[in-house]
């Protein structure tokens, strides 16, 4: 089984350098056609069984009204599940262009079962649940703010307790280090599979670790890679697997 993951910032084009933000901030409010291509492009040579998408637009006046998850599940030919990011409650949810921020699990099988689950603080709340082939999938973007991620962090451990095999992947946005996971990693069993702790951000100039795939014991690492292209401002990281004993998933 093949797992990407990906913060395409919303196809924006973004690489993270200063000078790229102020230069083509014109694209936070109309991205170009290109880049959302060049994405699936990518995408679509990796041959993935599964992307996790953070950062996707879902159709608001920024995509001129195209929906980039039904877009990238329609040329991959994948199933997929889709949400807002923010709780309905929040302000973000009503606004413009905000209001059409989302998250996304694809997959090239059907995808049986999914929930969507909302942390209880931050602005960016939401955490997608997909079971595929056995595995139970969470797709997460945490807060930028260390103390309300560090409550976020603590709450996912207890959605996520009790679900095996297990993996739990997306932008952790851990800016003091892969460390701020380690009550989470401990309390589930779960290792980090990037063990060479590779950065993935800014993607013009990699050099913090904030995006991670992490997995229970009864998931066997077989490959992982992080993906050297400039199509966002988080570069994608790829994780090959199957299940302990071997045994295909896929099943």
């Amino acid at each position: 089984m093949r797992l990407l993951i990906y913060n395409i910032a919303y196809g924006t084009g973004h690489t993270g350098a200063p000078y790229d933000r102020i230069r083509n901030a014109h694209r936070l409010i109309r991205t170009p056609r290109g880049v959302l291509a060049k994405i699936v492009d990518f995408i679509s040579s990796e041959n993935p069984d599964i992307v996790g998408l953070i950062e996707v637009d879902i159709g608001s006046s920024r995509t001129r009204y195209v929906n980039q998850v039904e877009e990238i599940a329609s040329m991959l030919k994948h199933h997929y599940v889709s949400a807002v990011k923010y709780n309905e409650r929040h302000i973000a949810a009503s606004l413009p262009i905000a209001r059409r921020q989302a998250n996304a699990i694809l997959a090239r099988d059907r995808i049986p079962s999914s929930s969507f689950h909302f942390l209880p603080c931050g602005i960016k709340q939401l955490v997608i649940e997909a079971e595929i082939g056995g595995v139970f999938l969470f797709l997460v973007h945490l807060s930028v703010r260390k103390n309300v991620r560090t409550r976020q962090i603590s709450h996912l451990a207890k959605i996520a307790r009790g679900r095996e095999p297990l993996v739990i992947a997306g932008d952790f946005n851990t800016f003091s280090g892969k460390g701020e996971l380690d009550v989470l990693c401990s309390e589930l069993g779960l290792i980090n599979v990037n063990s060479a702790s590779m950065p993935t951000f800014p993607s013009y100039r990699p050099r913090r670790e904030l995006d991670f795939v992490l997995c229970s014991r009864h998931v066997r690492p077989l490959a992982f890679s992080v993906g050297d292209v400039q199509f966002s401002d988080h570069l994608p990281l790829t994780f090959d697997f199957d299940l302990e004993g071997g045994h295909d998933i896929l099943q």
